[in-house]
């Protein structure tokens, strides 16, 4: 069975050379893909959704919600794909602490990249939620995201809170300072 197989899962033959079930390896053991493994391996996200409330183990739950968000976010443009990739964003991100662990043992010690971060703080810099958004970044920092994951982070980070100074100031110059507009605006009328 070539590495990859092992990996992304493969046929095990059995004794007597029948197929058995497919299997793969999962946390250094031989396990048999599940829905979940087949709906995120196909890139296929309506399967992908379908599979969602999957019972599966950390690394397949991982990378099922992780390509929920991934698809969701290419089509995002059309607002029921937004709201997919902020659903699950959210979802796999208040999940991800219970699976870093089994998915950095899993990978030889290191996380590796995870999208999820990234798509989800670009989706909220694009609604203008930039304090959400560093939020977002700074949460991937911590999980000790590095390389070209972090300079990507970095990036989005940035942009964020330029746009947040941007319209901060834009603020500022259209109030006069106790959130009355100016340039002659009258005051709300109290009541």
């Amino acid at each position: 069975m070539s590495w990859l197989s092992s990996l992304f899962g493969g046929k095990e033959k059995s004794k007597n050379n029948e197929s058995s079930s497919a299997s793969t390896i999962r946390q250094g053991k031989f396990v048999a893909v599940d829905d979940a493994f087949r709906a995120w391996t196909s890139g296929d996200l309506e399967l992908m959704l379908k599979a969602a409330s999957t019972k599966t183990n950390p690394i397949d739950r991982h990378f099922l919600l992780q390509s929920i968000v991934s698809e969701a976010y290419k089509r995002r443009k059309e607002d029921r794909y937004r709201q997919l990739c902020i659903e699950y964003a959210e979802k796999h991100l208040h999940e991800f602490s219970s699976l870093a662990g089994p998915l950095t043992e899993d990978m030889g010690g290191e996380l590796p990249r995870i999208s999820t971060f990234q798509h989800y703080a670009t989706v909220l810099t694009e609604a203008e939620e930039f304090e959400k958004a560093i939020e977002i970044c700074k949460q991937a920092i911590a999980y000790g995201l590095h390389d070209t994951h972090f300079r990507v982070l970095k990036a989005v980070l940035n942009e964020s809170e330029r746009r947040r100074h941007r319209r901060m100031s834009n603020n500022a110059l259209n109030t006069d300072g106790l959130g009355q507009r100016a340039y002659g605006a009258s005051p709300s009328p109290a009541g």
